[in-house]
C-alpha cells in the first residue's frame, strides 16, 4: 500500500548483520547507518543486551557465532571486517520478563530479526518466523503489514516512530507498540505453559517457533482485541486467553504438543509442490482438497443420494449461507461430496486452464515469472469464468504424524475438533511416503468482481424501490451540499446516477459516507477530480475520539468551507475533533464495469474495520461497495491429495459434526 504521509524512511543496511565462524576479533571502527541498528522490547531500548548473529538458525548463540553488546541506548554495531560473512544471518536477543504480574521470577523470551533487517524487536520475530517457513523477505513483510494492519515495514523502530514521527506515523507507532506488548505477553504465557508441561521434547528453536506460530494462527483475534480496546467497542481479549490450547476445547496433552512440533518441523522442511507434474504427470484424475476453519464446511449428510442442490438447501436451512445472488456471485468456498457423504471445500469446481501467459499481465510480469518458475499453473472457476488464479504451493511430508496436529497447529479448530486424536490408528497418517499436506497459495491471475450480499435485516431500511438487485446491498451513500461558507453537510442518500467524485468546479462537491462496522461516529471521503500527475488525491475525515458524542453546534457531521478552498476545508469550530488523511484513488475497467478504488489509511482500517482498499462500482442503477480480487492478491489454504484426504476422512469423528 502506498501513501505518502504514512511513510517513514527506515534504511536497512543488510551488510551489518551476520556471523563469523572463524573470528571473534572486534575492531574499533564500526559501520554507521543512517538509522542506527537497535534492539528494543515493547517498552524500551534494551541497554547492554547481547545481540547474536544466529547463522545456523538454532535460536541460541553458539561459541562459533559472532555476538556484540548493545550500548546504553540499545544501539549495536558488528565489526566492519566481518560484514561480508555476516550479511546472510538473522539476529537474536533475549528479553527477560516476569513469569507473572505477581512474581519476581523471570523467564527469558527470544526475539529474532531476519537477515537484512536493521532492528531487533518483538515484531521482527513475526517476519523471521514466516521466513523460516520459506517465505521470501517481500512475502513475509507484506504478510506482516496485512495481518498487523499497518503501512509500516516489520523492521521499523516503532518507538522512534511514536516519538518523532508525523501525526499519522505516531498513530502507526502507537499501534505497533501495542501489538508488540500483546505479542510479548502471549509469548511469555506460552513459554510458561511449555515449561510447565512434563514430557514435552522441545529445543530453544522449537519453543520459539512453536510459540510464534501459535500467535500467528490467531493473529486476527489479537489485532481485533487491540483495536477494540483502543476504540472502546469490546472488552480486550487478554493474552492469557490466547494459549496453546486455543484451537480446541480441551487442553493439549504433551503428546499432542510433540505432534504439532513434528508437523511444524515438516513445514520448515517443506519442498516446492510441482503443480504441473501433479495434474499432468499421469492419466489418473488428480484432485486437491482444501480445508477451511468454519463449521459450515463440516456438515455430515446421512442420505448418500443427496444432490448438490439438496445439499445447498440443507446448508441454508441450517443457517449456513451459500445462496447466490444476482448478478453472478462466486461463493468463497465450493461444495462437493466426498465418499458420497462429506462436504468440504475443494477444487472440484475448477477446471484446468493451462500454462501461465507472461504477456497477459505485463505490469505483474516479474511476479508471474516467479510463479511459473515455481511450477505454478492457472485455474479457472467453472461457474465464474472471470475468476482465474495461479496455484502454487509447498508439500510437507506427514508420515506417521497425528492428523489433528495439522489442523491444530494452523488453528483450523473445526477440523481439529472433528478428528479422532485418542491414539487410534484412525487418528494418524499412515506410515507411508505419499502422506502429504500442502501449503497452497492462490495468486489472482485475472481480476474478478465479487458482489457481497447482506442479510435482509440490514438491507430493508435502505432498499430503494425499483432496485433490480434488492439482495445486493452495500449501497454507496453520499453527502451533497452546494456553495456557501461553513455549510453543514446535508442528509445522506443512496447514490444513483450521480458523480462519485467531486466536481472540478468547487461550487459543488460530493462526499462519500464510509461504512462503519464498529458503530462509531461517521467518517467521510472526498475524491478530487483535479487533473494532477500520478494518482488522484483523496481526503478522509474522521473523528479523533470515537467516544465524542453529538456536538449540538454542528450535529453529528462536520462543517466545511467551500468555494475557493480545495479540497474543502473543515470548519474551525469542528476541526479540533477531526483527523484528516490524504491518500489516493484510481479507476479501471474490469469485466466491462468502471471500478473506483480508494486506498484506505491503516489507522482508518483499524478504526472502522475497513479493508486496505475500498472499491466502488455501478451495479444496475446504483453505486455499491464491492469486493474485488485484484491481480497479485493471494489466498492461502491448507490442502491434501486424494490419498491423504481419504485418511483424514477416515479419522473424522462424526459425533462432533452437525447433522
Amino acid at each position: 500500500m502506498k501513501f505518502p504521509t504514512l511513510f517513514v524512511t527506515a534504511l536497512c543496511v543488510i551488510f551489518l548483520i551476520g556471523c563469523n565462524e572463524n573470528s571473534k576479533t572486534i575492531v574499533t571502527k564500526a559501520i554507521e547507518a543512517p538509522i542506527p541498528p537497535r534492539v528494543l522490547s515493547h517498552e524500551k531500548y534494551l541497554a547492554y543486551t547481547m545481540v547474536c548473529a544466529d547463522c545456523n538458525g538454532s535460536m541460541q548463540c553458539d561459541t562459533t557465532e559472532q555476538s556484540v553488546l548493545s550500548d546504553e541506548k540499545g544501539v549495536f554495531h558488528f565489526p566492519e571486517n566481518l560484514k561480508a560473512e555476516l550479511k546472510q544471518c538473522p539476529l537474536i536477543a533475549d528479553v527477560e520478563m516476569p513469569i507473572s504480574d505477581t512474581s519476581n521470577e523471570m523467564v527469558k523470551v527470544k526475539i529474532a530479526s531476519p537477515a537484512g533487517c536493521n532492528q531487533v524487536t518483538p515484531l521482527t520475530s513475526l517476519m523471521h518466523h514466516d521466513m523460516s517457513l520459506q517465505q521470501s523477505a517481500v512475502e513475509a513483510n507484506e504478510k506482516f503489514k496485512r495481518e498487523i494492519i499497518t503501512d509500516m515495514d516489520a523492521c521499523v523502530d516503532f518507538l522512534a516512530l511514536k516519538s518523532n514521527g508525523t501525526q499519522e506515523e505516531k498513530l502507526e507507532g502507537e499501534h505497533l507498540q501495542e501489538m508488540a506488548q500483546h505479542f510479548m505477553s502471549s509469548m511469555q504465557q506460552i513459554h510458561n505453559e511449555l515449561n510447565s508441561i512434563e514430557g514435552v521434547k522441545v529445543t530453544k528453536k522449537d519453543k520459539h517457533h512453536f510459540a510464534v506460530h501459535k500467535y500467528l494462527s490467531n493473529i486476527d483475534i489479537h489485532t481485533e482485541s487491540i483495536n477494540d480496546k483502543r476504540y472502546g467497542k469490546k472488552t480486550e481479549v487478554a493474552p492469557a486467553q490466547v494459549n496453546i490450547a486455543s484451537v480446541s476445547s480441551a487442553d493439549l496433552s504433551p503428546s499432542e504438543i510433540n505432534q504439532q512440533l513434528a508437523y511444524l518441523q515438516a513445514l520448515q522442511n517443506a519442498k516446492t509442490l510441482n503443480v504441473k507434474e501433479f495434474f499432468l504427470g499421469n492419466d489418473i484424475r488428480q484432485e486437491i482438497n482444501t480445508y477451511a476453519d468454519s463449521e459450515k464446511n463440516l456438515v455430515w449428510v446421512n442420505n448418500l443420494n443427496f444432490t448438490d442442490s439438496e445439499i445447498r438447501q440443507t446448508l441454508i436451512t441450517q443457517h449456513r449461507d451459500y445462496g447466490q445472488a444476482s448478478p453472478n456471485v462466486l461463493p468463497d468456498k465450493n461444495i462437493s461430496k466426498q465418499n458420497g457423504k462429506f462436504i468440504l471445500s475443494d477444487f472440484n469446481n475448477y477446471y484446468l486452464k493451462g500454462d501461465i501467459n507472461l504477456s497477459q499481465n505485463p505490469d505483474s510480469r516479474e511476479l508471474f515469472t516467479q510463479l511459473k518458475n515455481n511450477h505454478g499453473m492457472t485455474f479457472t472457476n467453472s461457474s465464474a469464468t472471470n475468476l482465474q488464479y495461479v496455484l502454487t504451493g509447498k508439500v510437507a511430508k506427514v508420515k506417521g504424524i497425528d492428523i489433528s496436529a495439522v489442523f491444530g497447529l494452523d488453528g483450523i479448530s473445526s477440523w481439529h475438533d472433528a478428528i479422532i486424536s485418542n491414539g487410534s490408528i484412525l487418528g494418524r497418517f499412515l506410515d507411508q511416503d505419499d502422506m502429504e499436506i500442502y501449503q497452497l497459495k492462490e495468486t489472482i491471475y485475472n481480476p474478478s468482481i465479487l458482489y457481497p450480499t447482506q442479510p435482509e435485516k440490514k438491507c430493508s431500511s435502505l432498499k430503494p424501490s425499483g432496485d433490480q438487485f434488492p439482495n445486493l446491498c452495500n449501497y454507496l451513500e453520499i453527502y451533497h451540499f452546494t456553495s456557501g461558507l461553513n455549510h453543514l453537510l446535508q442528509d445522506r442518500f443512496i447514490a444513483k446516477d450521480v458523480r462519485i467524485h467531486a466536481n472540478n468546479d468547487a461550487e459543488v462537491a460530493d462526499f462519500l459516507h464510509i461504512p462503519d462496522e464498529r458503530g462509531h461516529n461517521t467518517a467521510i471521503l472526498y475524491l478530487s477530480a483535479n487533473n494532477v500527475h500520478g494518482p488522484r488525491p483523496a481526503y478522509f475525515w474522521s473523528k479523533k475520539d470515537p467516544t465524542i458524542g453529538r456536538d449540538p453546534a454542528v450535529g453529528t457531521d462536520p462543517a466545511f468551507f467551500v468555494g475557493t478552498a480545495f479540497p474543502p476545508a473543515i470548519s474551525p469550530d469542528t476541526a479540533g475533533n477531526f483527523d484528516n488523511y490524504r491518500t489516493s484513488w484510481s479507476q479501471k475497467v474490469i469485466q466491462g464495469i468502471n471500478v473506483t478504488s480508494i486506498i484506505v489509511p491503516s489507522d482508518l482500517q483499524r478504526k472502522f474495520s475497513l479493508p486496505n482498499k475500498l472499491h466502488i462500482a455501478k451495479i444496475g442503477d446504483y453505486y455499491r461497495f464491492i469486493d474485488l480480487r485484484e491481480i497479485g492478491d493471494v489466498i492461502n489454504r491448507v490442502g491434501a491429495s486424494r490419498e491423504t484426504h481419504d485418511v483424514i476422512i477416515r479419522g473424522i469423528n462424526k459425533d462432533k459434526i452437525k447433522e
